[in-house]
């Protein structure tokens, strides 16, 4: 207490350095600031709760974070089946991280420690008719699952039977990276209309790795993806309408703590080079 006491009476009798002090603090605040800002948590959730029969997704505001969903509307089947599962049979909708989402997105990824998509998926039909989620760096497109090198960058297809795939896309061309079938992977699975299944996709942003869950059962760990731009999140439905449903989508980003690790370190390391000037006047 006596040395604080002691730097605080010092710091302000000598004027220069006291301003200096000061004026160090205040950046350092202002910084600090902006770091929380541009480095905040990013979470967009949407339960479909406040979406009526009918309702098409096409430009409806996610329930939290602020977020725009856009739908290809050109498709047949993108309006909603119930409010609390609404559906998009053979539908392509995607929420576009823009300037509107709260707090802002820095689409670079390396920016975050983490990314994590999950998504609520009841899934009927057979053979390719399932559901696609994704991450990608192209907003909305047709081709947003299709050719090209924009679109999205890592998806999971969840299969009628169960089965699913993970893909990533490294150059024009979708590579399968990890697959599995409820018996054989141990992940168990709710098929046709008899519940749901939580599908939870989370990247490692320094790694460039994916790790994939379903309903809690870790089925794919540390597998490599193509490193991107966050610019959109996506789902598709490759069956008719009223056969694949969604609910309680979620996305998380946790910022990457070395930048605001820098930052203290750097306010720390302005404290100790004052005091010690302090000490030597």
């Amino acid at each position: 207490m006596i040395a604080s006491n002691y730097l605080i009476k010092n710091t302000f009798n000598s004027q220069p350095v006291g301003r200096l002090f000061m004026a160090g603090l205040v950046c350092s605040f202002m910084l600090g600031a902006g770091v929380s800002v541009a480095n905040a948590n990013v979470s967009i959730t949407d339960d479909f709760e406040a979406l009526g029969d009918g309702v098409q997704l096409n430009g409806t505001t996610t329930t939290t974070g602020n977020a725009t969903w856009s739908a290809n509307t050109a498709v047949v089947g993108t309006e909603f089946g119930t409010a609390e599962d609404p559906n998009l049979g053979g539908a392509l909708a995607v929420i576009n991280f823009d300037s509107n989402v709260t707090p802002a997105l820095d689409p670079a990824v390396s920016t975050y420690s983490n990314v994590s998509l999950s998504m609520d998926l009841q899934v009927a039909g057979s053979g390719t008719q399932g559901i696609q989620m994704a991450l990608g760096d192209d907003t909305l497109q047709n081709s947003f699952f299709g050719g090209g090198g924009n679109g999205a960058k890592v998806y999971v297809y969840l299969y009628g039977d169960g089965s699913f795939n993970l893909f990533s896309r490294f150059n024009s061309t979708p590579t399968i990276v990890a697959n599995g079938t409820p018996g054989s992977s141990g992940y168990s699975f709710n098929s046709g209309n008899t519940g749901f299944n939580t599908v939870l996709l989370e990247l490692d942003t320094l790694n460039d790795t994916a790790d994939l869950s379903i309903n809690g059962t870790v089925v794919a760990s540390g597998v490599s993806v193509a490193d991107f731009t966050l610019a959109a999140a996506g789902v598709r439905f490759n069956a008719g309408a009223n056969s694949q449903q969604i609910d309680n989508f979620s996305f998380a980003a946790i910022p990457e703590p070395s930048t605001i690790s820098v930052m203290l370190g750097a306010v720390v390391g302005l404290v100790v080079w004052l005091r010690r000037r302090i000490k030597s006047s």
